[in-house]
């Protein structure tokens, strides 16, 4: 992926992203710039396979050789035979990428069979299950396991790794509190008579049961700006979402200077911002398999276009962006 400067009416300062490209930046001092860049550039490839069209599952042979810094979030199709195997469920608080999952439940994963034997774990959606209610979670999947070949359309995710807050699993109600579905495997014995597990795990998007549980479905996408805190304050952040903008002025540095950053993207996309102790997050929704848009961009106040927040604002306010891939 290549990065593409913006010069509208002269002004160096806006990067234009579509999911072939990454973000460059303008040079404001390697110290400042050096983690945003990588953290941009992470966000530009998770964004990019979200956006991708789905491509086949890896061979057996090649699964050794994916890592979540370059598989992570890869869109991927194939066909398996849910088997006839314990399922687990995996408690949930609700879903910071999914707008469409809030509240407590569980996440239903079941075992997959390919046609050569190997087992790939699946998680099939989420049940608004807020007991964590073993009969529930039954009644949701046992339509699923019908013995018969479905096509299945995902993203790769890989085993998370428990804190040392995280409850311990209860096996009874096969309930876990950790996305690790290699412990699942083991515990459940899905991985019986030689049976080869997966090393990643699928997030089911299709296909939607007809009851509509478990509920599978696409992630959102989130664009984010980093937070910068100092002994001067942790800047100020403005958001104005009738044309899809967000702004962020870090706190003042007078001897290394300051930087302004701000975020586009299409309004009509736009579902909520939101924010965690590290970044805020523009979160929007895009359709699987097709290009999108969003422009970001940086300022440094030791520069020659901008010298204080109210210039880096205004300018921010007079762009008109074009969201059209079409056109990019």
């Amino acid at each position: 992926m290549t990065g593409v400067v913006s010069r509208r009416r002269g002004v160096t300062g806006f990067a234009i992203f579509t999911v072939l490209m990454v973000a460059t930046c303008v040079a404001l001092g390697i110290w400042q710039l050096q983690r945003r860049l990588e953290k941009h550039a992470l966000i530009a490839a998770l964004n990019e396979r979200l956006a991708a069209a789905p491509e086949a599952l890896p061979a057996p042979s090649q699964w050794n050789a994916l890592t979540p810094a370059k598989d992570e979030f890869r869109r991927v199709s194939f066909t398996a035979t849910y088997a006839k195997l314990p399922d687990a469920m995996i408690y949930s608080s609700g879903s910071a990428v999914r707008e469409d999952v809030s509240g407590p439940g569980t996440w239903a994963f079941l075992p997959a069979r390919l046609a050569d034997g190997e087992t790939v774990a699946v998680n099939t959606g989420f049940v608004q299950n807020t007991m964590q209610d073993r009969d529930q979670e039954d009644r949701a999947v046992a339509r699923l396991v019908t013995g018969q070949p479905v096509k299945l359309t995902g993203y790769l995710r890989f085993p998370e790794a428990a804190g040392t807050l995280t409850p311990a699993e209860n096996i009874a109600k096969r309930l876990w509190f950790t996305r690790d579905h290699l412990a699942i495997a083991r515990a459940l014995r899905w991985g019986e008579a030689g049976k080869t597990i997966a090393p990643f795990y699928i997030d089911l998007e299709t296909p939607v049961p007809e009851s509509g549980i478990p509920k599978p479905g696409p992630l959102t996408v989130g664009i984010g700006i980093t937070k910068r805190k100092t002994p001067a304050g942790s800047g100020v952040f403005t958001k104005d979402l009738a044309p899809g903008r967000v702004s962020y002025w870090e706190p003042a540095d007078p001897v290394r200077g300051t930087m302004g950053i701000a975020v586009m993207v299409d309004p009509r996309t736009v579902l909520e911002v939101r924010q965690d102790a590290e970044n805020y997050l523009v979160l929007v929704k895009v359709e699987p398999g097709k290009p999108f848009v969003y422009y970001t961009g940086a300022a440094w106040d030791k520069g020659l276009d901008f010298h204080d927040r109210a210039g880096w604002e205004a300018y921010v306010r007079d762009q008109k962006p074009d969201f059209d891939p079409s056109k990019q």
